[in-house]
């Protein structure tokens, strides 16, 4: 046994000569046959390790009982909000960091509640289930940071897989019929 130790030791370690006590098997023509053999064996294996950071965002159901206790926003049942118009969001896109929640809103659309107290409405295309968001959704967070319409798709967690249409900013109306 340690002969044949000595002579793959011999091999690998590119010796041509052959250990004491070992015959010489190899033809005359060809002297690092076995040598070949091995070096095809060992050849160095390379691994390539790709680390990938994914940041996922959950952004939760709106609800009175959260504004009150974490956010400046007033709740819905003591101070209603009308709203008459919409303006379409310069660009196309909105920080994520400033969604403080989300509500189905009439049609396809969902209310995004931001933290400054606006309330924007987000549309999808017609293919998507939008009442599936009715627990919120999940979004992988972009680079940059901004939801942007028609480059972000939002995953509801009912199973709904929908890309973003466009944005507009809901207007408070300023009539006080009291």
């Amino acid at each position: 046994m340690a002969s044949g130790l000595a002579f793959l030791a011999a091999i690998l370690l590119g010796n041509n000569a052959v250990p004491a006590g070992m015959p010489d098997t190899r033809p005359a023509d060809e002297p690092m046959a076995e040598a070949a053999i091995f070096a095809e064996a060992f050849d160095p294996v390379q691994h390539q390790v790709r680390i990938e950071r994914r940041v996922i965002v959950r952004i939760t159901p709106f609800s009175a009982r959260r504004a009150s206790s974490e956010m400046s926003i007033p709740a819905p049942q003591s101070a209603p909000r009308n709203f008459t118009a919409a303006t379409e969001v310069k660009g196309g896109c909105i920080p994520l960091s400033e969604v403080a929640g989300v509500q189905l809103g009439e049609g396809r659309r969902l209310l995004l509640f931001m933290r400054d107290r606006r309330v924007i409405t987000a549309s999808f295309e017609r293919s998507c289930p939008v009442q599936g968001f009715y627990s919120g959704f999940y979004v992988e967070r972009p680079a940059d940071g901004m939801l942007c319409a028609g480059r972000e798709r939002l995953h509801a967690r009912s199973g709904a897989d929908c890309t973003l249409g466009s944005f507009a900013e809901l207007q408070e109306s300023q009539n006080d019929d009291d």
